[in-house]
Parts: C-alpha cells; structure tokens; sequence
C-alpha cells in the first residue's frame, strides 16, 4: 500500500539526489560565461560595406556534455519508472484515481518533445541566442501547456460531469469541489 508519506519520502529522496548533483557539478566544474563574436558584412547598394558584429554570450565548461548526459539519463531512467508505475495501475478499481491512460499519453508526449527537441537543440545552438532561445521557449511552452491541458482539463471535465449527474438527481449544488467529487 502506497502511503503519502512514502510518497513524499521518494520526493525529497530525488530532490536530494538532483540537489547533490547539481551541487557537485557547480563545485567541481562551475560554468563559465563564454562570448562569441558573430560577424557579417552587409552590402548596401548606396553606401559602403556595412560590417555587423554580434556578441554571442553561452555558459559552458569543459565536460558539459558528460554533465548534462548523466543528468538526462537520470531523468529519463524517472520517466521510464513512471511509465511502468503507470501501466501497472492501470486496472485500480477507484475509478477517480485511475489516471493511467491520461499519465501514459502525457507521458508519451514528453517522450515525443524529447526526441524531436533534443536534436532539433543541437541545430539551433548554431543560431544567434534570440532565436535559440525564442524557439526553446516555444516548445518548452507548447509540450507542458498540453500536457497540463490533457490533465487537467479531463479532471475538470469529470467534475462537471458529476456536478451535472447530481443537479438531475436533485442534489443542490455545493460550494466544495471536494463535495461535488466525493
């Protein structure tokens, strides 16, 4: 039986675990500010050669890869444990906590912004920061909006449905969204 405070035990117990990782990393090789210079000349047809230069800051270190790989296959071997504590609840008889199907597509979605954005990130990095960041921030939004959306608004729906079943019955509606699940 799965109790809240094992629960929260587990949380903090992967709080700590990124906590002391990020610490070691920021200790033992913290990251540096690294500028780079963009140049570009421009032709314009009434003046002369107009040259443009660009400062390009980015944080780096010397084995940032390593850092960020073992960081990343941290939190992928997490989603992977979440997937198959997903599916293994998925036949709970409480019909209000069976949220399996709706973790395992958000889930996939994860997975799916994942594998097209980790590529796609080595692509952009080449571009000037603006632009990278504008188009991180974009999927970034985009991924976590509609996962928040495939949750929350499924759960929003089946509270309105059991608001509605109960105003047929004859049931006053109540003021408690705890009223109106239980």
């Amino acid at each position: 039986k799965l109790l809240d405070k094992s629960l929260i035990k587990l949380v903090i117990m992967l709080l700590l675990i990124d906590i002391i990782y990020l610490g070691l990393w920021s200790i033992l090789e913290p990251l540096q500010p690294e500028e780079q210079t963009i140049t570009s000349e421009i032709t314009h047809v009434d003046n002369a050669d107009i040259t443009q230069r660009t400062n390009d800051f980015r944080c780096s270190s010397k084995n940032l890869t390593y850092w960020v790989l073992i960081l990343s296959t941290e939190k992928a071997l997490l989603l992977i444990v979440g997937m198959i504590l997903a599916y293994s609840t998925r036949n709970v008889a409480v019909k209000e906590l069976n949220d399996s199907k709706l973790l395992t597509v958000i889930i996939y979605n994860f997975m799916m912004v994942l594998i097209v954005t980790g590529p796609l990130r080595s692509v952009l990095s080449a571009m000037p920061g603006e632009t990278y960041f504008l188009l991180d921030t974009i999927f970034i939004w985009f991924s976590v909006t509609t996962m928040i959306a495939l949750l929350f608004f499924s759960q929003f729906y089946r509270m309105m449905r059991l608001v509605n079943n109960a105003s047929e019955i004859g049931i006053p509606p109540t003021r408690s969204v705890s009223h109106a699940m239980g």
